[in-house]
């Protein structure tokens, strides 16, 4: 005949005690300083990539331009870029530079050329243009589009943007000589 107290200690473990196993203090106090070198190392890593690339001043460019995105545009361009256009969509509203009115906008940068502080990026991009929008034709539509990217106070930004195939048509340029060897750089 068993006891109440070898019944109780061959009872199944209640609930809350199922699956765990005892930690000692000393192994938490471990486990919490390698949880918060890992969480510091990860902040550090994601503030160094913020706005890290070339690329990702092209794609915030174009998003910017779909968006109508005065802000976005000024973060995104050299102070010069702005000066060609304008200043583009802050100056003169919405249809300062013809920028387009977009659903589904995606932007997939295909190839970076890094020079010091000069980059040329190539990007596919794919967006929907509402049945409303003015002056633009309605329906889905593709791009390749080649960004001249410049790095100032750490910062890249576009300096230059050009669009080389639109819905499958190759866009033919006169170009200056230097900026399309720019633009070839991307293609080898």
């Amino acid at each position: 005949m068993s006891t109440a107290r070898e019944r109780r200690s061959s009872r199944v473990p209640r609930h809350r005690d199922v699956g765990r196993a005892k930690v000692r203090p000393r192994a938490r106090l471990v486990a919490a300083v390698l949880l918060a070198v890992v969480v510091v190392s990860g902040v550090g890593v994601l503030l160094s990539r913020t706005g890290a690339g070339p690329g990702d001043a092209a794609r915030a460019y174009s998003f910017a331009s779909a968006r109508y995105d005065c802000d976005g545009f000024q973060a995104s361009t050299t102070e010069s870029l702005r000066e060609r256009l304008d200043q583009g969509p802050c100056a003169q509203g919405v249809s300062g530079i013809g920028l387009r009115s977009v659903y589904a906008l995606r932007v997939e940068v295909e190839r970076v050329v890094e020079d010091g502080d000069s980059a040329t990026v190539r990007t596919y991009e794919t967006w929907t243009t509402p049945d409303d929008a003015p002056g633009a034709q309605p329906g889905d539509h593709t791009g390749r589009y080649v960004y001249l990217v410049k790095r100032v106070d750490g910062t890249w930004l576009v300096d230059r943007s050009y669009i080389v195939e639109l819905d499958g048509t190759t866009i033919d340029r006169d170009l200056d000589p230097e900026i399309q060897a720019e633009l070839d750089s991307v293609d080898g």
